[in-house]
């Protein structure tokens, strides 16, 4: 992407996240946890649909295939909210998605087609599923909007910073047969704009938890966000399209924007219920 382009675009990447912002911060306000637990899911519904088009469909994958996808999605996210034993639950309906999958598919997709196809699946599953349960869980906690808000702070945080230092002092490519455009000054400045922006927010809004802490999650959150991004670009790639949807004008699709936050919502979960219990 040129620089033309890409200053042409920041005016509507602004825009656009600034109203998805102001909508998330009214919702917090007006219905709290609950409000934010519901955005939750709904995202995860798009991201699942976002996942289908990007993994099965440019297979060719059997219609009954995508649908028996969809209902498990729906089947393990139902399971995980209700569940008591949550890794039980996961475990029974992975192993029904994978059998079932082999059954539908025999026959129908050849033997080079047929693995892909189920493991970009299952890949979709925990990604999609998986991992935005422990966005809802991060909520439930006593200080859960805190904790949510510490988790978008850190990843939206390191974006900016890494965009811009990006363009400020990007010139090696950190990998550029996976995505052209990041470089190695991008990752750094991003690093430290989630450990500096992370810091910042918990002194104000997390005091009952060390700076020193902090710091050292959001050196690792931010690290694994930026792995995220780097996967999302792997899946597209592979697919061979540029975004994963157009729901967000500058931005892409819901995939796009929030491929950092799924990949460390077990992180951010994990530290918050340590920080809460121990610490």
């Amino acid at each position: 992407m040129n620089g033309k382009f890409r200053a042409a675009s920041l005016p509507l990447r602004i825009v656009s996240a600034a109203i998805a912002l102001g909508l998330l911060i009214m919702i917090g306000v007006f219905y709290q946890s609950f409000g934010l637990q519901v955005i939750v899911a709904l995202t995860m519904v798009l991201m699942v649909r976002e996942f289908l088009t990007l993994s099965l469909i440019p297979l060719k994958a059997p219609r009954t295939l995508v649908v028996w996808y969809a209902v498990i999605a729906a089947a393990l996210f139902a399971s995980l909210l209700r569940s008591h034993e949550p890794l039980l639950a996961v475990s029974l309906l992975l192993t029904l998605y994978l059998s079932v999958s082999i059954w539908i598919t025999r026959g129908q997709l050849s033997n080079d087609l047929l693995l892909p196809a189920i493991s970009r699946g299952l890949l979709g599953l925990f990604l999609c599923v998986v991992f935005p349960y422990f966005e809802i869980q991060t909520l439930r906690l006593p200080f859960g909007i805190q904790w949510f808000c510490l988790h978008l702070i850190i990843v939206f945080g390191g974006d900016v910073a890494a965009y811009f230092g990006g363009i400020s002092f990007g010139e090696e490519k950190l990998m550029p047969n996976i995505s052209p455009k990041k470089t190695v000054a991008g990752a750094v400045s991003g690093l430290a704009g989630s450990v500096i922006l992370g810091i910042g927010f918990a002194h104000w809004f997390l005091p009952h938890t060390a700076s020193w802490q902090v710091g050292l999650f959001a050196l690792v959150c931010g690290f694994a966000a930026q792995m995220g991004d780097l996967l999302m670009s792997l899946v597209k790639r592979v697919a061979q399209v540029k975004d994963s949807g157009s729901i967000m004008p500058g931005h892409g699709g819901i995939l796009d924007r929030v491929d950092g936050v799924i990949l460390t919502s077990p992180l951010i979960f994990g530290f918050a219920f340590a920080a809460e219990t121990w610490l």
